[in-house]
């Protein structure tokens, strides 16, 4: 009890530690830049036109997600335009920015549920299957290159991230698991049976995951090209390759985000398979870094903007379509 006799309020460690875990995240890359502020000084290459093409395939990145969002919605049931798809992606990155990475995935199910009466169960479900796919499809990517360097150009490469690939590309696996005769209590079963009614949408749907897995081929060229002219930047001399590891790797960081952004985990990831291929870590993380920064404005300021424009659509609310499933 407080001096007011209201009772205290217990302290919610889940809200503090992630705080605590960026502040700390931001201190250690600060107290890096601080000590070796005159080798980056000497390595960074940093120009007028570099920063415009970040900045462009920034915006390129937000557009793509955007068609992504709108192809998958629609094969959803939901009717919404391109202008909104690519809204949700931008406000999505936002909430990501500024929380954590459910931040974006919560703002969309509830506009999608209050727009267009989509359930979150079943929304939720299909993002998840979506995200399997992905994550299978980019394991895919960074075995094609690894194997390409092992064939053709007779180039050693660590088994650790041979291995590392291939889990990512077997993911796919898990929509063969039983998961649906596993003896659950009955309230159990119910929300299973929703979350495989999204999953099931997606994934017997063909034409609409291979429109998807098309959007995420370019998006990881996309961010192969951001981190390549990164890391450049600060006179890394990576290849195309490399990069297309690192972006395909970077899709990890969605599933293991403590922080707002995923911030120290996608340079922990990133950094990590550049240390596996020879590059300093410090200089990689340094360069995820700029990239982020680069994005940040265009994600805070176009996010703003949709969040109005969202928020006064959310309240108009529309039908799913007619050839969506009524029971969800």
């Amino acid at each position: 009890m407080d001096r007011a006799g209201n009772p205290k309020k217990a302290l919610n460690w889940r809200s503090v530690v992630p705080g605590l875990l960026t502040i700390l995240i931001l201190a250690l890359i600060l107290r890096y830049i601080h000590r070796n502020a005159d080798h980056l000084k000497e390595l960074l290459n940093l120009s007028t036109a570099t920063i415009a093409a970040l900045f462009c395939v920034a915006l390129a990145l937000v557009l793509f997600n955007g068609l992504s969002n709108y192809t998958l919605f629609r094969g959803l049931g939901a009717k919404l335009t391109l202008n909104e798809g690519i809204g949700l992606a931008t406000v999505n990155s936002m909430a990501n920015q500024l929380t954590f990475a459910t931040g974006g995935l919560i703002t969309i199910s509830v506009y999608l549920k209050k727009r267009f009466g989509i359930s979150y169960s079943y929304f939720l479900s299909a993002a998840l299957a979506l995200y399997i796919i992905a994550v299978s499809a980019n394991g895919v990517m960074g075995v094609l290159v690894l194997g390409w360097w092992i064939v053709a150009a007779r180039i050693r490469v660590p088994v650790i991230l041979l291995l590392g690939f291939a889990a990512m590309a077997s993911s796919v696996l898990l929509f063969k698991l039983p998961l649906q005769s596993v003896v659950l209590p009955t309230s159990w079963k119910d929300r299973l049976s929703r979350l495989f009614t999204g999953i099931q949408t997606l994934t017997e749907n063909r034409p609409l995951v291979g429109k998807l897995l098309c959007y995420q081929f370019l998006l990881v060229l996309l961010y192969s090209v951001q981190l390549y002219i990164s890391f450049h930047t600060l006179s890394q001399k990576v290849s195309v390759g490399q990069c297309v590891l690192f972006s395909a790797a970077n899709i990890l960081t969605q599933a293991i985000s403590f922080t707002p952004d995923a911030l120290g985990v996608r340079e922990a990831v990133i950094g990590g398979v550049a240390t596996l291929l020879g590059y300093d870590f410090g200089a990689s993380v340094i360069a995820v870094g700029l990239s982020r920064l680069v994005s940040m404005p265009t994600i805070i300021t176009g996010g703003s903007i949709y969040a109005y424009f969202l928020s006064r659509k959310a309240v108009r609310r529309e039908l799913p379509s007619l050839d969506s499933d009524p029971n969800r």
